[in-house]
């Protein structure tokens, strides 16, 4: 393992909004809690619906049979930008082929400047074909989509998006997409996946690369491979320094190992570390363990935060 990253990286929390959690104690106390205890980010996940497969189990089932509610992603994240004032804001990841490319455009540039220019968003493909069958959407082309859409929404940032034409998507002359994001630049798209497809739209269209692991089902070394690989290969793109991200997923009582696991994506070189699966305990144990983490990465306390 090389030595200690030159600057720390920054540290983010998955807050849930899915699950009993996101209701109680809620999306806004979660952002609430992990701003005042150090975090520099929040990040929430998305899936627009759930789908029954005739009485089968399927994704977003709670364990008592019925479905556990799963609020919208970007509404969440309004909510998030208005009760803190440091942490940026961002998705993990959207599924960004199941959106309607102008409408997401709109709705993210409204988050971004309501909080200040704090929003991100991290996109990917999706996995969930009776999902996407459901929302009218082709599962076959997502990807192709997905491309498309991405070059649209840089587009749509400058204000006056040009006519497009493309095999999935298209964008009528003379559309107006006012007010522009905070930074001239736009909102930075961060690309989610580990998939050599993934990293391909890393290098053609993102800001940065957002990766995931699950503790004890990854390997350290081999995400410091991507991690280099993406680095050798990008050009630089006007706007925004890289912003690589790796979320570290911690399955019910293995955060302990977050702290250990964090220092060595720090040493790999990642931009910041994303903690996820870390409230199922109390409030005072999520801050103990985003401390500790920030300790490992040698990031040091937090800014303070102005007082109301």
């Amino acid at each position: 393992m090389s030595a200690s990253p030159v600057s720390a990286p920054r540290v983010g929390v998955q807050i849930a909004n899915s699950g009993s959690a996101a209701l109680d104690p809620g999306v806004a106390a979660m952002a609430v809690m992990a701003e005042r205890a150090g975090a520099d980010a929040v990040w929430v996940s998305d899936h627009l619906l759930t789908v029954d497969p005739g009485g089968e189990r399927s994704a977003g089932v709670a364990a008592s049979g019925g479905y556990d509610p799963w609020l919208e992603s970007l509404t969440c994240l309004a909510a998030a930008a208005a009760v803190t004032s440091r942490v940026t804001v961002g998705t993990n990841v959207l599924v960004l082929p199941q959106r309607n490319v102008l409408q997401l455009a709109k709705t993210a540039v409204t988050v971004d400047r309501l909080s200040g220019g704090r929003m991100r968003l991290g996109l990917g493909v999706g996995w969930n074909e009776a999902e996407f069958e459901a929302l009218g959407q082709d599962f076959g082309t997502r990807g192709r989509r997905a491309d498309e859409m991405l070059e649209v929404l840089r587009a749509a940032w400058t204000g006056r998006p040009p006519a497009y034409a493309g095999r999935q998507l298209t964008v009528s002359p003379g559309v107006v997409l006012e007010p522009r994001p905070v930074h001239p630049a736009g909102i930075p798209l961060l690309i989610g996946g580990n998939s050599p497809r993934a990293r391909r739209r890393v290098l053609e269209h993102g800001d940065g690369w957002l990766g995931l692991g699950r503790v004890g089902q990854f390997s350290l070394g081999a995400v410091a491979e991507i991690l280099r690989d993406l680095r050798r290969h990008r050009s630089p793109r006007p706007g925004f320094a890289p912003q690589d991200a790796f979320t570290l997923w911690a399955p019910p009582g293995e955060t302990r190992r977050l702290p250990e696991l964090a220092r060595g994506l720090a040493e790999a070189g990642f931009d910041e570390i994303i903690l996820h699966g870390i409230w199922d305990q109390s409030p005072a144990a999520v801050a103990d363990l985003i401390a500790e983490v920030r300790e490992a990465v040698g990031a040091g306390e937090a800014d303070p935060i102005p007082k109301a």
